[in-house]
Order: structure tokens, then C-alpha cells, then sequence
């Protein structure tokens, strides 16, 4: 599990059978936002066509957040593979729905959903 930031951000990737999980939990923010880039790239060079990004225990999403994402998801169809975001909690839910990124990546409300979808 990574950690940055005084413990703001916490972060697990893990091989999973089906897909690579990105688990966050904490802050997303300027501070921790290169953290949280680096884990999901870490995700983005394995193996796996997909990639599950597991934000339900997310306590802030701030726009640079948003863009790691967007960021994510463009050099993973460039490189061929699937970015699937399950947002479950309500606050990065709310930040992906107003800023529209609904629409532009996979977005899923539990892991197993985002897994299998």
C-alpha cells in the first residue's frame, strides 16, 4: 500500500483475475495527485486489458483528480486496454457526474460491476 501526503491519500494496486484494481482511499488533491498518478500508470503497466480504478473510499476529489483520470484514460485506449472507474462513493460520484466526466469514461458503481462491464 502506497501512502503520501501525512497519510491523505492511501493506495493498493493489486492483480486480480479479471483486471488491475486500483484501490484509493483518502484525498485526492494537489497534494497527493502525483500519487495518485503514479498508482494508476503503476496499474496502466501491467499486464491486464483492464484497469479498475476503486474510489468509494475517496473523501475529496478535486479537478486535478479528474484530469489524472482523464489523462489515464487517454493513454489507455492509445495503448489498447480498458480504464473503468468505480466511483461508489457519493464524493467521487458528485465530482465525476458535474464535471461531465460521466460521459467520457466507464464509469461503474461497485468493482464488481466496473469488472465485469
Amino acid at each position: 500500500m502506497g501512502e503520501s501526503g501525512a497519510l491523505l491519500l492511501r493506495y493498493r494496486v493489486a492483480q486480480e483475475s479479471d483486471a488491475t484494481i486500483v484501490q484509493v482511499a483518502g484525498e485526492i488533491d494537489l497534494a497527493t495527485s502525483d500519487e495518485f498518478a503514479q498508482a494508476v500508470a503503476q496499474a496502466l503497466a501491467g499486464s491486464s486489458s483492464k484497469v479498475v480504478v476503486d474510489l468509494r473510499d475517496v473523501t475529496f476529489m478535486g479537478s486535478i483528480g479528474l484530469s489524472v483520470l482523464l489523462s489515464a484514460h487517454r493513454d489507455a485506449e492509445q495503448a489498447g486496454r480498458s480504464l473503468r472507474v468505480a466511483d461508489g462513493g457519493a464524493i467521487a460520484h458528485r465530482a465525476i457526474t458535474i464535471s461531465g466526466l460521466d460521459q467520457v469514461l466507464a464509469v461503474f458503481g461497485t468493482v464488481d460491476d466496473a469488472v465485469r462491464g
